[in-house]
């Protein structure tokens, strides 16, 4: 039998050793994001950075919000995530709890005789959360599901063959989004030189040999986004190409790209760099 555990916030948080790839989990169990996508929070974590530098903690090339604004910065996040209406109300409502409970662990860690500065992961910290998963755990109730067949796609002119895992498919609901062939994702509306161009005239973007095609933190945070009336993902960077059944090919956008491809877009918007 696989042996299963559960990492809480705080415990994650505990382990970051600079490394990116811990970084990037923990951030994703705080954010469900990556610490590199243009994202509200991000921005705000950049504000709150500058803001109050002596309570920041660098871990590496990134950094951990300890005190107040850390506080800021999570309970900004679960207090957007109460007015998405692309999220149900009992996940809206757990959202609104865990504002609740986000700062009373801030107030009461700076009513003590001696103020204590809680970090992101121990302020996020959800003991029920950890409490009923790990009694599911111990019950046998918690086990692997078995393998289901990846979702399978084809990109427009039917070259290449892409799979996405189910669970990322599921999670970010993409099978409810119902894109239109003749629409692409709302963009970044400040970007300057924009065009709308059809996918099919976009060369597949492709990863060298023995490179995982997809990064979780990457594709599933795009997904996610697609969702929201308020997505402005940045448009794809894009070159001429010459001598190609392409006219373009991808610089910057790999999980973009793909990602509109899936759920059915017909196009994208660009930006049209020049090769140097």
């Amino acid at each position: 039998m696989t042996k299963l555990g559960f990492y809480s916030t705080a415990a994650l948080e505990r382990g970051l050793d600079g490394g990116e790839d811990r970084f990037a989990s923990y951030f994703f169990a705080l954010y469900h994001c990556s610490p590199d996508e243009p994202a509200g929070i991000n921005e705000l974590r950049e504000r709150l950075k500058k803001e109050f530098p002596a309570k920041v903690i660098d871990i590496g090339r990134r950094f951990v919000l300890c005190g107040e604004p850390a506080f800021l910065a999570l309970t900004a996040y679960y207090h957007a995530l109460t007015q998405a209406e692309t999220l149900s109300e009992d996940f809206r409502a757990y959202a609104a709890q865990r504002v609740q409970k986000i700062t009373k662990a801030h107030r009461d860690s700076q009513t003590l005789p001696v103020p204590i500065d809680l970090t992101e992961g121990q302020l996020a910290q959800d003991l029920r959360l950890e409490f009923l998963t790990c009694t599911a755990i111990s019950n046998g109730q918690v086990f692997r599901s078995e393998q289901h067949d990846p979702m399978c796609f084809r990109t427009p002119c039917g070259d290449v063959e892409f799979t996405i895992p189910d669970e990322w498919w599921r999670f970010a609901e993409a099978g409810c989004l119902g894109a239109d062939s003749e629409s692409y994702y709302p963009y970044t509306l400040t970007a300057e030189g924009v065009q709308i161009v059809a996918l099919r005239e976009i060369e597949p973007p492709q990863r060298d040999s023995g490179i995982p095609p997809f990064k979780k933190y990457k594709l599933v945070p795009v997904l996610l986004a697609f969702h929201s009336p308020e997505c402005e993902l940045p448009p794809l960077e894009v070159t001429v190409m010459h001598g190609s059944e392409y006219k373009y090919r991808v610089v910057n956008g790999y999980h973009r790209y793909y990602a509109s491809v899936a759920v059915g877009y017909g196009y994208a918007p660009v930006i049209i760099r020049v090769r140097k």
